[in-house]
């Protein structure tokens, strides 16, 4: 018997990790599932991520059925319509859909068997999972996460929990590791430099451009970030209404500017004779300025396999800005600087998001700080001008990854490396 299972696909770009579980379900699992994706037919509140009809068609053909929801209301009647007996999302968290809504489809929907099951995304799973344990329970069959470090953060976070509790969200858990990765095998490096236009005759450095705080960063802390946004991009880049919070950035001395930072990682590319890209996002908004000091900008391209993988996989070295690419790095074997442009103790108030990233991304032993692998580069300390000085003054070879460590922190944060979307079909599986 082939289960229906529906892909709820609200943004574009969560095809990075979706797509290679749909992929891997429609040609290696034809006879034991019938995939169907389901889409927001109405204008989703990003609308630069309105999902393409056009380009699923050319990822998957007639492989899927495509079904475009033409309210939040729909999913409901589309799985009761489509006996659909699973739903995967890209994290316990459903974008697009507003919360009554949603409870009531899940709800309903859950009555009559159907499972919910949620991918691994960033470190959604582990922080949701983690702070939200009885919506887990209430709402959720299936909780997918990247390795076992997850389990252990998860478990340390939920050890004040009844033994009933524990086991009963422990039975929802399954390691799969991070179904992007999987999209490593269908890189060719040739066929990447002529897509992007690169050069196969000098090395590469992609860099991730910086995220615009004043715009995009924690709700309620516009005021605080316009004064370190202005002296991070310049005072052109806020309005003159904002400039007053200038006064509120007295407490850091030290703010490398991004000019500064761009003009160092051009010496460093021309000292090496290497090709300067950046990777970049519309919600960047980068300042005209950025495209003086890159060689090449390429926003993404395309989501399987997704541009940030891509271009990596072509690179010698990655510095970003408060980036998950390091997320790529690691598992593609590029050393990485990440680079802490604004004070985010004060931009990211306290709490699980920002314990979280501490967890996955800066602490000692994380993705994006284990030596010999990856590093931070603190640009609100003294020590950030003397570290990006030395960077621009250092060579290519320097920044060799160590694969005995390298080995370790995959080990300990993503399993199933290039099988993962194979590991998700066997949790998915195990719910019937």
């Amino acid at each position: 018997m082939r289960r229906r299972i529906a892909f709820f696909l609200p943004r574009l770009n969560h095809l990075r990790n979706m797509a290679p579980v749909i992929d891997y379900v429609t040609r290696h699992c034809p006879n034991r599932f019938e995939v169907f994706i389901f889409y927001p037919g109405w204008k989703i509140s990003k609308d630069f991520l309105q999902v393409d009809r056009s380009y699923l068609v050319e990822l998957f053909g007639s492989r899927v059925n495509l079904v475009s929801l033409e309210s939040p209301a729909d999913l409901l009647h589309s799985i009761q319509s489509l006996e659909i007996e699973a739903i995967v999302n890209t994290s316990p968290e459903v974008n697009e859909i507003d919360d009554d809504t949603l409870r009531d489809a899940i709800t309903r929907s859950r009555l009559v068997g159907v499972k919910w099951v949620a991918l691994p995304y960033a470190y959604q799973q582990e922080m949701i999972t983690s702070t939200e344990p009885e919506m887990i329970l209430d709402y959720w069959d299936l909780i997918c996460t990247i390795g076992p470090r997850s389990i252990e953060i998860i478990e340390s976070y939920l050890s004040n929990l009844s033994s009933d509790m524990r086991v009963a969200i422990g039975k929802r858990l399954a390691i799969v590791g991070y179904p992007e990765i999987d999209g490593i095998a269908r890189l060719d490096r040739g066929e990447i430099l002529a897509k992007y236009g690169l050069p196969d005759n000098k090395p590469i450095i992609c860099v991730s451009t910086a995220p615009t705080w004043y715009y995009h960063g924690a709700r309620g802390h516009n005021s605080v970030s316009a004064g370190y946004e202005a002296r991070f991009r310049g005072i052109g880049h806020i309005p003159l209404w904002a400039t007053p919070s200038l006064l509120t950035t007295v407490r850091h001395p030290v703010i490398i500017s991004y000019k500064k930072y761009l003009s160092k990682l051009r010496l460093f590319a021309d000292r090496n004779n290497a090709v300067l890209i950046a990777k970049t996002r519309l919600k960047h908004r980068d300042p005209d300025y950025t495209a003086e000091c890159f060689d090449a900008i390429f926003d993404d391209v395309t989501y399987f396999p997704f541009t940030t993988l891509e271009l990596l996989s072509v690179s010698s070295l990655y510095f970003g800005f408060a980036s998950m690419s390091v997320v790529e790095t690691v598992n593609l074997g590029i050393f990485s600087i990440t680079a802490h442009h604004l004070p985010m103790d004060i931009l990211i108030p306290a709490g699980k998001y920002r314990d979280f990233s501490r967890l996955f991304l800066t602490q000692k032993g994380s993705i994006g700080n284990t030596p010999g692998v990856s590093e931070l580069l603190d640009g609100t300390r003294p020590s950030g001008p003397r570290a990006l000085e030395k960077l621009s003054n250092s060579n290519l070879e320097d920044y060799q990854v160590d694969e005995v460590e390298r080995e370790k922190l995959l080990d300990r944060f993503f399993s199933f490396r290039g099988k993962s979307s194979e590991a998700f079909v066997d949790a998915l599986s195990s719910l019937w």
